[in-house]
């Protein structure tokens, strides 16, 4: 059951709406970092679901209600189903992991973000720490039980501990972006006491992918090669 009311296709020559101007001194972009998302949960959803939904919440946030547009400047891919859950994140980066997951990357234009062809993730810069990764190793896991549980199956029940066992009940956001092979692998793990960033990383080493650190959101990725890896330490 589709979770968001359709739309039109978001495309280049056929988006027609009127676009309203950021406000003077402010960036499309700098106004995307300042909305903050309290949850987002996409189950199943569409790509234009998805984008329909994160546009509706910019409006609900933003004081001046006028949000921020998300322009998609390709055909929408039509297959493709979305599942991402999030807490306290930006709308900057959940407009980016919608990008990602639908094989497409963000960028920004003067009244728009913007949705454009082609992967090659746009990252946040500046940050030298990862929050996401130390909220996650300061969550002690007491049990940890699998078997021959799906990946999704197992990062969703990591999830769902690492906020009941948060103190302030938030948890750590955890994104999967691996192909529909890696995410059928079957995950067998018995731990004892373990910190939620290393349990993570041994499901996700089981599935043959590996975990990338970013501010808001621990990243499940399969590995680069190592001639990229060395490319770019």
């Amino acid at each position: 059951m589709k979770a968001f009311p359709l739309l039109s296709i978001f495309a280049a020559a056929t988006f027609t709406l009127s676009l309203p101007l950021v406000a003077p001194g402010q960036s499309v972009e700098g106004k995307a970092w300042a909305i903050q998302l309290p949850q987002l949960e996409l189950r199943d959803a569409t790509v234009e679901e998805s984008i329909r939904m994160l546009a509706n919440k910019s409006r609900e946030l933003d004081p001046s209600h006028q949000g921020v547009n998300i322009v998609c400047m390709a055909p929408i891919p039509t297959e493709t189903r979305l599942n991402l859950r999030l807490t306290n994140v930006p709308l900057r980066e959940a407009v980016r992991y919608v990008a990602r997951l639908s094989g497409m990357r963000l960028t920004a234009g003067p009244n728009a973000l913007l949705l454009a062809p082609g992967g090659g993730d746009s990252g946040p810069s500046g940050f030298k720490a990862s929050p996401a990764a130390q909220a996650a190793s300061g969550i002690i896991l007491p049990q940890v039980e699998f078997r021959e549980s799906t990946l999704p199956e197992a990062l969703d029940f990591l999830v769902m501990r690492s906020r009941a066992l948060d103190p302030k009940k938030q948890g750590v956001n955890v994104v999967l972006d691996a192909p529909p092979e890696k995410r059928e692998a079957k995950i067998t793990l018995s731990l004892r006491s373990v910190p939620l960033g290393e349990a993570l990383r041994y499901a996700a080493q089981l599935a043959g992918l590996e975990v990338a650190e970013e501010p808001y959101a621990l990243v499940v990725i399969t590995p680069k090669p190592k001639t990229e890896r060395a490319r770019n330490e």
